[in-house]
């Protein structure tokens, strides 16, 4: 019902069933026929190991160096940080077989979904570096 709802192509390719089985038929024929139980259970895992990221303070009002408005203005508009991306954007085709909606330079990338005269997708991305290094977590949210 989920899948009829919002459209979305589905296939059932099987059922379930209450004796702790996997099993697969081919063309009427069983071709498999495994305990769930171990395959779940006592499957390997792969515990590779890990430490915590360190987590960094929040700024604190007088962590902000003070600094000249105009000065900072100027050195950001300087920056190539703020520069035209569109050498690059422009290099690639965008138009052929990519079923691009919007051209480069908009604020978002948008893709038609095969098969939907009226569906699609839509992609934009931007981050703030030092909410991301405090906590990459909240960051990427």
């Amino acid at each position: 019902a989920i899948f009829v709802k919002w459209g979305l192509d589905f296939a059932i390719v099987g059922k379930t069933t209450d004796d702790l089985r996997f099993r697969i038929l081919h063309q009427g024929e069983e071709v498999a026929n495994l305990p769930i139980k171990e395959l779940g259970d006592e499957a390997p895992e792969y515990d590779r190991p890990w430490t915590p990221a360190k987590t960094l303070s929040p700024l604190a009002t007088n962590d902000i160096p003070q600094a000249d408005v105009a000065e900072a203005l100027l050195k950001l508009v300087g920056s190539a940080n703020n520069s035209s991306r569109r050498w690059v954007y422009e290099q690639y085709d965008t138009l052929i077989q990519g079923n691009s909606l919007q051209l480069p330079g908009g604020d978002a990338g948008m893709v038609r979904v095969d098969g939907h005269e009226t569906k699609a997708l839509a992609f934009s991305s931007d981050v703030t570096p030092r909410y991301v290094e405090a906590d990459p977590f909240e960051g990427g949210k």
